[in-house]
């Protein structure tokens, strides 16, 4: 893979401007390294984002529709636009875009997405096409690790205000138990009732708690918009939380205004200026809350009074609440703005907060602590007066408090009402008051965090590089995909043998202990296939009657069909037995005599397969071990059912392997024999110690584990504990069928680890590889043994009785990679046949 190959990012975030904004921002520093973005919005709101902005020519605005909804207003396509009621409407338009972000994807094909929490459908888009996800989290780590693992996000069965160890909304006002270092993350009781007040409404089908969980589980990394500086012990925290990697890309400030713009020569902003000159250094307050959740009425009231009280020169910014229509003016106290009038700046539309910030008469700053405000004041040392009013904001009020940057303006735990009082207190304290010493000496020193452009830059950089030096491979995904698409049961026929070959299909008897649409051993667990056999059985009286019609020359069958020899002879066509086991099981087995008789049978007595068979006349080491033997009868039919008894037909068992294979060889003109397969699967534990052994060898891998045929276990599920993650710059693991001898025969290939099922040990030596044996089932010990003692295999060690085995035994031949080299240079030297 070539690093210094720019990459094509795809940008989704959700439509509100507080997460618009900081991804336009992560795509801005993306651009500069040369990467080219694609930036997926509605129309009105790229409109809005592009007003002000540069162009760049690595971002590229991709402009999707929201679908029409009778509920959402005209030309709301951000939540800037609705009153907070009216925001699940807008999530339910928002999912409309699944279809036309798919397709996009599957004609621009990028390298990443970066998406945000609310497409919840993207992960499996995404999956499907096989571009690695990045979540995006807007929020800090502080905040995250107080809603704890995503498990956690999902909602309950009665509706979304509660979480799995959360039941009430008390719960809510304790400080979690997983966060193990001091902590004041909590909410008070009028915030949380706030919060989930919010969220009732669920019109989309999808909680805000489901769209988190599914969107951090389907990532493969999670970005966030913090850094080690600020907050190093919850970065740390939440990778252990979310279990996945944690890529802090820094604080994403912006940048600082220039002097000699053309904004800074705009008209309002001149006159905003003009009287801010006119006041001394540190001296004015700036006020700025927001507009999607605005304060009432009497709190606008008692905030003005309150500001009047303190005497503090102040720069009011009071934008009109989403949705309304009234003029923001009447929601202050009567004769407020002529007794204040030079004492104080009333704005009622946009003002340039980053240059009021800069501006040298700022000495504090009244948010309403969301994350973007806060980067941008901390990034000039402006000390916070803390008034939070919903969501994360109140979290990031005890974060700044405990940081000691900011004082919160007390208020009643219950309906969350402050006096004013308790404003102007606040005010003087941050700003005038000696007990304030400590806020505005602490923002000094966060400002060199805040502040440091390079810093973050730095932090940019290294996500740029996690995200090259982690894309899929292209070529190796281009090939994989083909051949995923391509998979049929049945191999795909040439087309020059295609006139030749005449597949009949045979539909099997139903059967009530077989799954529906079960045909194969594929499509169930070890323990049903004598239900399967059973069914193949029913095959007989229709077989019969294609041969009566059809008469072939010859009649080549497998073991199973034990009643075909008898139906060919009768028909007077001869049949052939193709084994597709190795000679060598076959002769371990013995001859049919000894297969049909109850008393010299071995099957029959499982400790005998245990040892090599007398009629073997030279030295062997071809026999089973215990725990084999074991696996072997884990799913067979008793011993000796009766097969003839025609007055009870639900009594009817599967017949046994033993009279199949006996018959079929005892009555069958000629045998051919080739090679087996299986679909045994190891278990959990095995999984566990096999993954944990790759990890330890040290040694790159590719590995092909098959999902089992019973439960709905995922790839992960099945797997160590971060183990993809940890194994993720050397490792692979697909859950799928993959082109096994086109990997084989690649030349970066040097060993096979196999369940020795001889169809695989062939592909595996015709392309020369090292076998790393680990047999599961039937045969396969038989070949393991036969493949042992012609030294073209190593076998992991296993505990005789029990089958187990550990990772020190997997990962031993990779540790030590001499002796897996020299089993190598053994074969390579070996004759070519």
């Amino acid at each position: 893979m070539d690093e210094d190959h720019p990459l094509h990012i795809v940008m989704v975030p959700w439509l509100a401007f507080g997460h618009l904004i900081p991804f336009l921002e992560l795509s801005k520093s993306l651009a500069k390294m040369g990467h080219r973005i694609s930036f997926i919005s509605t129309p009105r709101n790229i409109q809005r984002l592009v007003k002000n902005q540069s162009s760049s020519p690595f971002i590229n605005f991709i402009s999707i529709p929201l679908a029409k909804d009778e509920n959402l207003r005209d030309q709301a396509e951000a939540t800037i636009d609705l009153p907070l009621d009216e925001v699940p409407y807008l999530k339910k338009a928002y999912d409309s875009l699944e279809g036309p972000v798919s397709i996009f994807l599957e004609t621009s094909r990028p390298d990443w997405i970066i998406y945000d929490f609310a497409p919840h459908w993207l992960p499996p888009v995404a999956s499907r096409l096989d571009i690695p996800c990045c979540f995006f989290s807007i929020f800090n780590a502080s905040v995250n690790c107080f809603f704890g693992p995503p498990s956690r996000h999902t909602e309950s069965d009665i509706d979304d205000s509660v979480s799995r160890n959360r039941k009430t909304l008390e719960d809510f006002t304790a400080t979690p138990s997983w966060i193990p270092f001091p902590t004041n993350l909590a909410f008070r009781m009028h915030e949380i009732r706030k919060v989930f007040g919010s969220i009732q409404i669920n019109v989309s089908g999808v909680s805000d708690g489901r769209r988190f969980a599914c969107t951090i589980q389907g990532s493969e990394v999670v970005a966030i918009r913090s850094c080690m500086e600020f907050e190093s012990e919850h970065v740390g925290l939440l990778e252990k939380l979310f279990e996945k990697p944690i890529v802090p890309v820094g604080l994403l400030p912006p940048p600082s205004p220039d002097v000699n713009d053309e904004d800074d020569k705009h008209e309002e902003w001149m006159r905003m200026r003009e009287w801010l000159d006119k006041h001394e250094q540190k001296s004015v307050v700036y006020i700025a809350l927001g507009t999607e959740a605005a304060l009432s009425k009497e709190e606008t009231s008692e905030l003005a009074l309150g500001l009047e009280l303190s005497n503090i020169p102040f720069f009011w910014v009071l934008r009109k609440p989403t949705g309304s229509n009234d003029d923001p003016s009447s929601m202050l106290p009567k004769g407020f703005e002529e007794r204040t009038k030079g004492k104080g700046f009333m704005c009622f539309s946009w003002a340039p907060q980053m240059r009021i910030l800069g501006h040298p008469s700022l000495g504090g700053f009244m948010t309403h602590c969301g994350w973007s405000s806060v980067i941008e004041a901390l990034e000039f040392g402006c000390p916070l007066i803390l008034l939070p009013v919903i969501n994360d904001q109140a979290l990031n009020a005890r974060t700044l408090v405990w940081k000691q940057v900011g004082l919160e303006i007390e208020r009643d735990e219950e309906d969350g009402s402050f006096t004013r009082e308790a404003v102007a207190k606040s005010l003087r304290t941050v700003m005038v008051d000696e007990e304030g010493e400590m806020y505005r000496a602490k923002v000094k020193e966060m400002r060199q965090v805040f502040g440091n452009k390079s810093l973050h830059d730095g932090y940019v950089e290294r996500f740029s590089q996690y995200l090259k030096e982690h894309k899929r491979d292209k070529l190796l995904k281009n090939v994989f995909k083909f051949h995923l698409s391509q998979h049929r049961r049945i191999p795909k026929i040439p087309q020059e043998l295609s006139s030749l070959i005449n597949l009949v299909s045979l539909p099997l008897n139903h059967d009530q202990n077989l799954p529906e649409h079960a045909e194969s051993s594929t499509d169930i667990p070890i323990e049903k296939t004598q239900f399967l056999k059973k069914a193949f059985d029913g095959l007989e009286l229709y077989l019969t009657k294609f041969l009566e019609n059809s008469k072939p020359d010859f009649i080549i069958h497998d073991f199973a069909s034990y009643w075909l020899p008898k139906v060919s002879e009768k028909l007077g066509i001869p049949c052939v037995y193709f084994a597709v086991f190795t000679a060598s099981s076959m002769a371990f087995l013995g001859p049919p005599e000894v297969l049909l008789d109850e008393k010299r049978n071995r099957i029959l007595s499982p400790v005998d397969l245990c040892t090599s068979p007398e009629w073997i006349p030279f030295p062997s080491d071809i026999k089973y071990h215990h725990h084999e033997v074991v696996q072997y009868f884990k799913g067979a039919p008793p011993p000796e059912p009766d097969h003839h008894n025609d007055d009870d037909d639900d009594k009817y068992e599967a017949v046994p392997d033993t009279r199949r294979f006996g018959m079929v060889i005892r009555d069958s003109k000629f045998i051919a024999v080739r090679s087996s397969a299986t679909e045994a699967a190891p278990s959990e534990e095995q999984v566990n110690e096999l993954a944990i052994g790759l990890e330890s060898s040290g040694l790159p891998f590719l590995w092909v584990l098959r999902k089992p045929l019973t439960g709905s276990a995922s790839c992960s599920d099945l797997l160590p504990l971060g183990f993809e993650d940890r194994t993720r710059d050397r490792g692979v693991v697909y859950m799928t069928w993959l082109p096994q001898v086109k990997i084989l025969h690649h030349p970066s290939v040097g060993g096979f680890l196999t369940h020795c099922g001889y169809n695989s040990v062939i592909e595996g030596l015709a392309f020369r590889r090292v076998l790393i044996l680990l047999p599961m089932l039937n045969d396969q010990g038989l070949n393991a043994r036969l493949l042992g003692g012609k030294q073209v295999g190593l076998e992991i060690p296993r505990n005789e009785l029990d089958g187990s085995f550990s990772s020190k035994s997997v990962g031993h031949g990779g540790k030590r990679r001499g002796s897996t080299l020299n089993l190598m240079d053994r074969l390579e030297t070996r004759p070519r046949r």
